[in-house]
């Protein structure tokens, strides 16, 4: 809230400041006026942040290697929970499902301890980000924000592959809620 009080009083010193440099002077009502709409449009967006679900979650690997016992083109179960904020996220099935529509971030981070192995990130059956990952001894990782209506499923898919990961932290799938609808926002397109 701080920042955003900062911000507003930047603003509102660049127009005093633009006032005085074109010649013109600000009145003390005019003053007073801008200080009223300030405090209602800090207001305002403080009833919007009270109304944001918290909504976050990071799952991994209870074993670390992670063997994982799937067949490719079956979802990657992320059983160990970090954080779930809401509980979206199931670590029995490895879904998510959005309690509230809006805009969620995605992350997926692998490390594969045997061979080639690919990842998707699906939407309801759609794959909405993909990542490959090597046995280079790096972790691969891919981020995707996307517009989810209420009870719409994301979930990791192995496509093909290797069958051991990395456990503990060092491959996870974790995500949250970056704002909710509102009146103008209705797209369903993949952001990044």
């Amino acid at each position: 809230m701080f920042s955003l009080r900062l911000f507003v009083f930047h603003l509102f010193t660049m127009c005093v400041v633009s006032q005085l440099q074109s010649g013109d002077f600000v009145s003390r009502e005019e003053v007073e006026t801008l200080k009223s709409r300030i405090q209602s449009l800090e207001t305002q967006l403080k009833a919007k942040q009270d109304r944001t679900p918290l909504i976050s979650f990071r799952a991994g690997f209870s074993h670390d290697p992670a063997p994982l016992k799937y067949n490719n083109g079956q979802n990657v179960i992320f059983d160990k929970m970090y954080l779930n904020d809401g509980n979206a996220y199931s670590p029995r099935s490895g879904m998510f499902r959005a309690p509230v529509s809006g805009l969620y971030l995605f992350t997926l981070h692998v490390l594969p301890s045997s061979s080639e192995m690919e990842f998707r990130i699906v939407k309801e059956g759609s794959a909405i980000a993909y990542v490959v990952a090597t046995h280079s001894g790096g972790t691969e990782s891919i981020q995707t924000a996307i517009h989810l209506h209420k009870n719409q499923e994301v979930w990791v898919v192995k496509v093909y592959g290797g069958d051991t990961l990395r456990g503990s932290l060092l491959s996870t799938f974790s995500g949250f809620l970056l704002r909710t609808d509102d009146g103008n926002f209705h797209s369903s397109s993949v952001v990044g």
